[in-house]
């Protein structure tokens, strides 16, 4: 069955026990209300901005039973949360599943390389049962054969599917923001400008990113976003967006602007932009968190993200899946 009370779901998944694990399904259904200022906080005017921002192929499933009011930090409360869509998120149109398990935080993994033991009992009946009877099913109205988990935790990897056609490996890194440096000017340094990035600016993005989505993708993620500009030739330098669960994405510099800062620079400024505007939505609570998915192998991008303040907190996956014979 959908569930739609996403006001709900969202402060559970905002308890600082799910935190950072469910920072990005939390940061699903947070975005679009965000990102499009909507203040009223009801459960029919978040399934609205749910199914403008991500489509009506999509769909939110709860499994087991949320914690009662007050009670969002049970370690003890198991639930599941899948989300699934089949729309901008990716070139060749694969449906994306993200999902969320309220005891992934009990599993301590202590690498990306090592082999991190499946949670077994209840967790791993609910996670088969999240499979077979939402991931099958959905994949099989759909007509499609192939489905892609969108950074989930490792510990489920082992769980995660009958045919595992693609495995790539990252490090999250998450950094609690101080909400009271908002309002502080980002410098930027001699000969270039900062400015959010443009539906213009998203053609440049896509032609040099190392995992290109369509270009309407890139379009509908510049809310949160940073340009620099060279003001030499007003040509870009240097650009950041977020993606659709607020992650920094797309962090790219020109080969002959680099080595400036320019990267740390745009960073500062994306997490200026979210200690400004998550304080300020009604459903928020908490610390602000800024976060960014590292593939294994980039540990520059690591390195660079550890000087501006993220720690490494969760080790995480996108893997492609095979399910069946084409419907």
């Amino acid at each position: 069955m959908e569930y739609t009370d996403l006001p709900r779901l969202i402060k559970v998944l905002s308890a600082p026990y799910h935190l950072p694990h469910s920072l990005r399904v939390r940061n699903l259904f947070l975005a679009p209300l965000i990102e499009r200022d909507i203040h009223p906080i009801d459960p029919e005017t978040c399934w609205k901005a749910w199914t403008d921002h991500h489509g009506e192929r999509s769909l939110i499933r709860l499994y087991g039973d949320l914690p009662p009011e007050g009670q969002e930090d049970d370690p003890e409360a198991l639930f599941g949360i899948l989300v699934m869509s089949n729309g901008l998120r990716m070139v060749d149109d694969t449906p994306c599943v993200d999902l969320y398990v309220s005891h992934e935080p009990l599993v301590k993994s202590s690498s990306l390389e090592g082999h991190v033991p499946p949670p077994t009992g209840e967790s791993a009946a609910l996670f088969t049962r999240m499979f077979e009877e939402g991931i099958l099913p959905t994949l099989s109205t759909w007509r499609k054969t192939k489905a892609i988990y969108f950074g989930i935790d490792r510990c489920w990897v082992p769980l995660s599917g009958k045919k595992i056609i693609y495995d790539g490996s990252c490090t999250r890194m998450v950094k609690r923001l101080d909400v009271t440096a908002a309002n502080q000017e980002i410098q930027a340094p001699a000969g270039y400008r900062v400015r959010r990035a443009t539906a213009e600016d998203c053609e440049t993005i896509v032609a040099l990113s190392s995992h290109p989505r369509p270009l309407a993708y890139y379009v509908s993620r510049i809310h949160f976003s940073v340009a620099v500009i060279d003001e030499a030739t007003d040509e870009l330098a240097a650009w950041a967006l977020t993606h659709d669960d607020l992650s920094i994405g797309s962090l790219h510099t020109v080969e002959g602007h680099r080595k400036k800062g320019l990267a740390q620079l745009v960073v500062a400024e994306l997490s200026r932009q979210f200690a400004s505007q998550f304080p300020r939505h009604p459903l928020h609570s908490g610390s602000v968190y800024i976060h960014a998915d590292c593939e294994a192998y980039n540990v520059t991008a690591v390195k660079m993200f550890s000087r501006a303040g993220f720690d490494e907190q969760v080790f995480v996956s996108w893997i492609g899946i095979e399910v069946g014979d084409e419907a």
